[in-house]
């Protein structure tokens, strides 16, 4: 893929970017209103692998996904318009990939649809897509954190649209395949699923091996610039369950900044890499 052409690809994902923000801001009043009568009525707490450490600290808080959505929609926005601005000028394969990875927690914004919907009495087949949607987002999101892993290998493989449609055509499998329950959901409104262990097991084991890739690629390579990058991604990924499966403030703010801070890492030790080159 040209330089030009992934510019092209990076304006249009941020472009892509504003409807999603201008509906959370648009529908966040009533999402207020609707996440603080729905959260009593949750199944059970939210099991994240890595966050669902903090529920032996912190209680259940409506506030975890009002403050999870902007940050999911900021962070999208914003990384996509920084990587845009840094690698302008840059051939660096697995940003490309990076952007996709921020790009897919837009797919969280239908996270509002489940405690709207609730309160509106909407039939549980709205629901049902919209987990399906956030479900698509997380794996075509982790899948392309490891496509971003790959290529940071030194991986030569041009073209980068037929890798986009394998992650996009595995996402989508695993999205329609899975049984899902439309009338409950956990505390970090997730509507249930049948195998949700499994599928949260292989996720974010496909995040660890993308975290692995990174470092594997800083040892090839000798390279502290990239060892960095690669403790970054590894922040990105924790911030990510924290701000994905939270249900408490906390965890959303936490995951904020370790999602913020580790992206910032990761641009900047990447694009000074790839200046010495």
């Amino acid at each position: 893929m040209t330089l030009p052409t992934r510019n092209r690809i990076l304006i249009a994902t941020f472009v892509a970017t504003v409807p999603a923000i201008v509906t959370i801001v648009v529908s966040y009043p009533e999402l207020v209103k609707a996440v603080f009568a729905a959260l009593p009525k949750a199944d059970h707490r939210a099991k994240g692998l890595i966050e669902g450490l903090s529920i032996l600290v912190f209680k259940p808080s409506a506030w975890a996904l009002l403050i999870s959505l902007p940050v999911c929609c900021v962070y999208a926005a914003g990384t996509i318009a920084m990587l845009y601005y840094s690698f302008e000028k840059t051939q660096a394969p697995e940003i490309l990939f990076f952007a996709f990875f921020a790009f897919s927690f837009l797919g969280e914004t239908f996270r509002m649809a489940i405690p709207i919907a609730f309160a509106r009495e909407w039939p549980p087949a709205i629901v049902v897509y919209a987990a399906r949607i956030i479900a698509f987002g997380r794996f075509a999101g982790v899948l392309s954190l490891f496509a971003a892993g790959v290529y940071a290998n030194g991986l030569d493989f041009q073209k980068h649209g037929r890798v986009i449609i394998i992650i996009a055509v595995a996402a989508l499998t695993i999205a329609t395949g899975i049984p899902i329950d439309g009338l409950t959901y956990d505390a970090s409104f997730t509507p249930l699923s049948g195998y949700r262990f499994m599928l949260d097991l292989t996720e974010l084991s496909i995040a660890l091996f993308a975290v692995l890739s990174f470092f594997v690629a800083a040892y090839v390579k000798s390279a502290r610039e990239i060892y960095a990058a690669s403790l970054g991604i590894l922040f990105v990924t924790i911030g990510r369950d924290f701000v994905l499966r939270g249900d408490s403030w906390a965890a959303a703010l936490i995951g904020g900044v370790l999602l913020f801070g580790g992206t910032w890492l990761f641009a900047v030790k990447i694009h000074r890499y790839y200046l010495w080159l």
